[in-house]
């Protein structure tokens, strides 16, 4: 069921954003266009980014639940594409340099071990 729901929302989320991308023009609607194209990107990549770790987790740990697994595939997807979205947040105010990207890493590294170590 997880998988179902999950392979829709990324159908869902790249399917929106071919549709701003085509559709909506950020200089004539910025008010709209940005906050939409980064909202449909932020639900591909994260239903996306989870959908390949559910396959790399059903890989190598097979005697665990389905539900332990998709919690922490969901939750390292969103942070996936939390840092991919802030990333290319950054590249459109032209802040985007390697140590920001690099810092950014490092603090979506230390929000996954820190909600992985609290079970």
């Amino acid at each position: 069921m997880f998988f179902w729901t999950l392979l829709f929302a990324a159908l869902l989320g790249w399917g929106s954003w071919g549709v701003v991308l085509g559709k909506i023009s950020p200089f004539t609607s910025p008010e709209w266009g940005l906050p939409l194209f980064f909202l449909s990107f932020f639900v591909a990549l994260a239903a996306t980014f989870s959908l390949i770790f559910y396959f790399l987790r059903q890989k190598s740990e097979h005697q665990m639940q389905a539900r332990q697994v998709m919690g922490a595939c969901l939750r390292q997807g969103a942070l996936v594409a939390l840092m991919i979205c802030i990333a290319t947040l950054m590249q459109l105010l032209r802040v985007l340099t390697w140590w920001n990207v690099s810092l950014l890493f490092l603090v979506v590294l230390l929000l996954e071990f820190y909600w992985a170590g609290r079970k």
